[in-house]
């Protein structure tokens, strides 16, 4: 009974680690109805000046990207972090739930089980975050 109950709780801890660490893409509901004219127009004016802002700050970005490249600084690189990269975020997620796991050995009714689950899986989400880390420089 143990046995199974720790298996369902690492399993389950290691499921939830998992899509934690995936992309969640949903699409963005608009809101297209409005209750009246003067909603909608009121609505309509706002959209435009948010394009207006988003346009003047797309011109702001483009020119500190002709700087940046006057100056020899590759901004292809900059733009790229490692916390875009999936792996990366994987291998922190294990490293974080390794800690919660040995953080929760300490309690004498789990035992020391925990504490050897936990361990192992901090080292490899940190072996996952190194292994990002040299692949990318």
């Amino acid at each position: 009974m143990k046995k199974s109950l720790l298996l369902f709780a690492l399993f389950l801890l290691l499921s939830s680690s998992i899509t934690w660490a995936l992309p969640t893409t949903k699409p963005i509901p608009e809101k297209t109805e409005a209750v009246s004219a003067k909603a909608q127009k009121k609505a309509q004016k706002q959209q435009e000046k948010w394009q207006k802002k988003k346009g003047k700050l797309e011109k702001k970005f483009q020119k500190l990207e002709k700087k940046l490249v006057k100056k020899g600084i590759d901004t292809t690189q900059a733009r790229n972090g490692l916390w875009d990269d999936e792996t990366f975020k994987l291998g922190a997620l294990i490293a974080l739930g390794g800690l919660l796991l040995t953080i929760l050995g300490v309690l004498p009714i789990l035992g020391g089980i925990f504490s050897l689950i936990g361990g192992l899986m901090m080292i490899v989400g940190v072996g996952l975050m190194i292994w990002v880390l040299i692949e990318s420089y």
